[in-house]
């Protein structure tokens, strides 16, 4: 079966409105595209997808400065499909996501909700299907949630700082069983690094009775173990008797110039099958099947192009980020350059710039006038690129300024 396809993906952010230290922010991505199936029983398929390569959403996030350096957040990610109108995952508000919690820069956060695995976060960015290549390009019935299928219910999230690149996090789910604290529990924990061209990612998923704790989260009705639930794909769906299911991940990734290459590996494990408990057993399956996945894929981009996506999804750590650059460079007044053709000019844009960043960071700062300023602000964001706000700002600076040799150096694109 060959596929052909064809992917138009509109993104919006729209205005950010605030009062004070406390933010709303409504953000949304739009991705439809044409599929050409050319042996769907024998015959070609034409069909439009919603969702190929990012799935549609609408994203609502609010931050309450408490002070101190400390922040409230609140994340709701609405999934639907841009063909019908209908909701994703299963008919759920906010399938996506939905979480409320701590953030700090000294901390980094903690969030309760319905939210993505270690997995999803550490290795699942660097396959090819979650980053560039959509669920065309998932490993057989997204097996290893590589391509983020299923969350996780009731869990509790923390994630790490980054120390020289390094993050780190873990989530667990409550089972919400009386009397067995380990039943439809599930947890999870990651580790990544990104320094320069280098993404590495490692990660692990454990979830207790997963037809009902974990593939069954797509889902308003009350669940049974009678039926499965989650993907019907004949890949695992025969397994749902498991009484325990694991995933772990690596990946690696390596950038030269516009070309990025990379690899991942996953070993997935349906265990102690046979429970009628947590799900059918049609085919009396026993003991544990397991599922080895190996992924080896380039990605060359000859234009970079503006990811909405990831601005919404690192919104909050853009922030941060320029925050942390900002106050790292300490920029001290100096005098206009000489080589400014045009200082009244460079002094709009700079107020501009100053505009965006208060109203971006809710953090209020001033500098001299001058193209020195300008330059070190491009440098600092430019040090913390992979912040989608970071690369907004950066981009900006470039485009209005007079230091346009800056601007080739913009990658906007994560």
């Amino acid at each position: 079966m060959k596929k052909t396809l064809l992917a138009v993906a509109i993104v919006s952010t729209l205005p950010q409105l605030s009062y004070a230290q406390s933010s709303v922010t409504l953000a949304g991505v739009i991705d439809v595209g044409i599929n050409d199936v050319t042996n769907a029983a024998g015959a070609h398929q034409y069909m439009m997808s919603s969702g190929v390569n990012n799935g549609s959403r609408v994203i609502f996030l609010g931050v309450e400065d408490l002070g101190g350096g400390l922040k409230s957040i609140f994340f709701l990610e609405n999934g639907f499909n841009v063909n019908n109108g209908s909701l994703g995952q299963g008919g759920l508000l906010f399938g996506r996501q939905a979480y409320v919690g701590l953030t700090s820069g000294q901390f980094s956060s903690v969030t309760l909700g319905r939210q993505y695995d270690s997995v999803v976060d550490y290795v699942g960015q660097i396959a090819a299907a979650d980053n560039w290549g959509g669920y065309i390009s998932a490993h057989p019935g997204d097996l290893d949630n590589l391509n983020n299928s299923y969350r996780v219910n009731n869990s509790i999230k923390y994630t790490s700082p980054t120390f020289g690149g390094l993050t780190f996090g873990g989530v667990y789910s409550l089972g919400g069983v009386a009397g067995e604290v380990s039943r439809n529990q599930v947890w999870s924990l990651g580790s990544g690094y990104a320094n320069g061209p280098l993404s590495l990612g490692v990660a692990m998923i454990t979830a207790r009775n997963p037809n009902l704790s974990f593939f069954g989260n797509n889902s308003q009705t009350a669940l049974t173990a009678a039926t499965a639930n989650g993907t019907v794909t004949p890949v695992y769906s025969g397994y749902m008797s498991a009484r325990s299911y694991t995933s772990i991940g690596a990946a690696a990734a390596y950038t030269i110039g516009k070309g990025t290459a990379a690899l991942t590996y996953s070993n997935v494990r349906f265990s102690n099958m046979g429970d009628t408990s947590s799900g059918p057993d049609a085919q009396h399956y026993t003991g544990t099947a397991i599922f080895n996945n190996a992924e080896a894929s380039f990605r060359y981009r000859p234009i970079e192009i503006y990811n909405g996506e990831a601005l919404a999804n690192a919104y909050q750590e853009g922030m941060d980020d320029v925050r942390r650059a900002l106050e790292g460079w300490q920029l001290a007044p100096t005098t206009p350059s000489l080589e400014m053709i045009d200082a009244g000019s460079e002094s709009d844009v700079w107020n501009k710039l100053v505009r965006r960043v208060v109203d971006a960071t809710g953090w209020p700062y001033t500098c001299t006038e001058s193209s020195a300023c300008v330059a070190d602000l491009c440098r600092a964001v430019l040090e913390v690129g992979k912040s989608s706000v970071a690369n907004q700002i950066a981009k900006y600076i470039a485009k209005d300024s007079l230091n346009t040799a800056f601007y080739p150096r913009i990658n906007v694109a994560r």
